[in-house]
């Protein structure tokens, strides 16, 4: 299913993917990401109303739009692998998502703990990411 280059079950499936890798990744780090945030780790019982989900919400739409950039990008490269895939994930990581990260928490006075912890999160998806789109082929 492929359209103008792209192929849209893959960018779904990668946007999903990183949602959960994501999920997984800041749940086994969620004590030294909230003492880096500052942040209270909140404890969510069954059928409490009044947490907002706008952020899994944002954070499924933005992986899944990162996804269909990435598609585009590799499928401008040529041809489509894993390698290829993983690749221009890296490249996109260090280039496009690393450094404006870096630059943003020195600004913002945020701890390199926690620099270090969102920049191993966005490597983890561009990387998945890419591997999926390599697979299925953009």
């Amino acid at each position: 299913m492929a359209f103008a280059g792209i192929n849209y079950i893959a960018v779904i499936v990668a946007g999903f993917a990183a949602f959960g890798f994501g999920a997984i990744y800041y749940a086994v780090l969620a004590k030294p990401f909230t003492a880096a945030t500052g942040l209270v780790q909140v404890k969510v019982e069954h059928g409490e109303e009044n947490v907002d989900r706008t952020p899994l919400l944002v954070s499924l739409t933005g992986e899944t739009f990162m996804a269909w950039m990435l598609a585009g990008l590799i499928g401008h490269l040529g041809q489509v692998s894993i390698l290829t895939g993983l690749v221009s994930g890296f490249f996109v990581w260090s280039g496009f998502i690393l450094v404006p990260l870096v630059v943003n928490h020195r600004y913002q006075i945020m701890p390199w703990t926690l620099t270090f912890i969102d920049a191993g999160h966005w490597l983890g998806v561009v990387l998945l990411q890419g591997f999926i789109i390599g697979i299925f082929g953009a």
